[in-house]
């Protein structure tokens, strides 16, 4: 288990002085390798935000097309908290509240087996209480 000291004025002071000294040294060398390692990284964040995207766009897909044949369903949509964990706001009109979230639960079930598709927590809102889906959620289909 490593124990944390802090080290003294005169230490700190000669080790900052090696650092800026082994920089001078690499010079321009070390310049490109540090724009090397940001042209890295902003590419593998560009492309984890790809893979993102495309998650999004598959899921969504999905759920649309799933969702969708619910009879008395009128709107769904999510909010990505993380790559693993959706919030699906459902928004229905039907008066027997026990078929129409037992056919989604179903209906979600099925989703999360496919490949990339994140724990669906279902929100169930009835049309009646003027609930509408949080502004921030992207919406998946929404019936007119």
């Amino acid at each position: 288990m490593a124990v944390e000291q802090t080290l003294s004025p005169t230490v700190e002071k000669a080790v900052k002085k090696i650092v800026q000294e082994t920089m001078a040294a690499y010079g321009s060398e070390l310049d490109r390798k540090i724009d090397l390692a940001i042209e890295k990284h902003m590419l593998a964040s560009g492309t984890e935000r790809a893979k993102r995207d495309e998650m999004c766009s598959c899921v969504e897909k999905a759920a649309g097309d799933a969702l969708s044949d619910v009879p008395h369903l009128i709107s769904a949509g999510y909010i990505p908290l993380g790559d693993d964990y959706w919030p699906l706001f459902v928004i229905h009109d039907s008066d027997n509240h026990g078929d129409i979230t037992s056919d989604l639960i179903d209906k979600i079930v099925e989703l999360e087996k496919l490949p990339s598709v994140p724990t669906l927590d279902l929100q169930l809102m009835h049309v009646s209480r003027n609930t509408l889906i949080p502004s921030d959620a992207t919406v998946i289909f929404a019936k007119r």
